[in-house]
Order: C-alpha cells, then structure tokens, then sequence
C-alpha cells in the first residue's frame, strides 16, 4: 500500500470530482477521478482517470502516451528483429496481437508473447520484461543464471552446437561435480564453468 502511494503521489496533480482533497485523503479505492502527470523523462503527458483504476493489482492503468509509444509499430531499425537478433530467435507467438512479430514490435512492448529457451522450454511473458533481462523461469529456477541461459543463447547459434545448461558429472576420485555449460557435440565434449570461484567450492 505504501508503494503504492509512495508511486502515485508522484503522479498525482488533482483530484477532479473532489477538488482540493489530497491523495492521502482518499482511499485506494475511490472511484474519485483525478489528473495524472507522467514522470517519465521526455513525456510529462497529463491525463485523467479514476484512482481504483491506477491501483488494482490486476493490470493498473498508467500513461496512455507511454503505452502508445510502447506499442506502436517500430520504424526502420528500431523492431526487435533489428535490435536483438538472439531474443527473436526465442520468440514463438504473439499472444496478446497474434499478427504482430518481431519485426513489427518494439523491445519495450506490453504484449504478452510466447518464448522457448534454448533448452525447449516454453513460457508467457511480455516483451518488456524478456527486453530486460527476465529469462527462462525454468532454467533460472534450477541452479541457472540469467548471464549462464544469456551465455548459451550467443554461444548456441554461433557455433552451430547445442548446449546443455547445468550438467552433472563425476570425475575418477571426485564427488559429483556441476558444469554451467556443456557442448556435446565436440569431440571431446567442452564443458564450461563461468564462475568457479563465486559458486563451486575449490578441492
């Protein structure tokens, strides 16, 4: 609650169906309709709508010139295809505006699109949060860093071999042993530990 109005009283210019009542005066619930300013640099864009709409937990309202500009057809050079070739390899479907693709979306976009990882994972999320660093849920959850999935994403195409993530292997006279990365298909196979001191014990 107190994030809640911590963000909005940044926001909050007046109240239109109370004039003069304050944003600490009134519920989160009120159905008061206020102005808004965006904070964002380079909008400032003022609009008005109701408070129980900027403060429901189920998609909150927010500035209708930022959704636009998020959403709007890219120009030239500015698709995700244009700006991150490896995330659109990932790409599977639009599930928000299913005839729009990566070369008609923009990498701040609100649109709830479908991912597969390197490892044939598949999941929901939109391609905003994919633009900034949220990756595979599956992979992350299981003892895999968002730089190890971002490291087998430019290392898979560029070298034309599939890699696994997280492999386990026990070495002559050793427990079990985990390796970030591992690429079967050299001979013999390449195993690829990117941060061995932070989070594997030494022996």
């Amino acid at each position: 609650m107190a994030a809640v109005r911590a963000r909005l009283k940044v926001e909050f210019v007046s109240n239109l169906s109370s004039p003069g009542m304050a944003l600490e005066d009134m519920p989160l619930s009120s159905t008061d309709r206020c102005q808004w300013r965006c904070p964002a640099e380079g909008c400032g864009h003022q609009w008005p709508a109701r408070l129980q709409l900027r403060t429901r937990t189920v998609k909150p309202s927010g500035c209708p010139e930022c959704w636009k500009r998020r959403n709007r057809a890219p120009g030239p050079g500015e698709s995700l295809a244009d700006l991150n070739p490896a995330l659109t390899r990932q790409f599977r479907r639009n599930l928000s505006r299913p005839e729009r693709g990566p070369d008609t979306l923009c990498p701040q976009s609100h649109d709830l699109c479908e991912w597969e990882c390197a490892q044939g994972h598949f999941w929901p999320a939109t391609l905003a949060n994919r633009t900034n660093g949220r990756g595979c849920p599956d992979c992350t959850g299981h003892a895999r860093s968002p730089f190890e999935c971002n490291v087998a994403i430019l290392v898979e195409p560029a070298s034309g071999l599939s890699v696994e993530l997280d492999h386990r292997l026990r070495l002559p006279g050793r427990g079990q042993d985990r390796f970030d990365l591992y690429l079967p298909g050299l001979d013999p196979g390449l195993l690829i530990d990117l941060d061995p001191e932070w989070t594997h014990s030494r022996q």
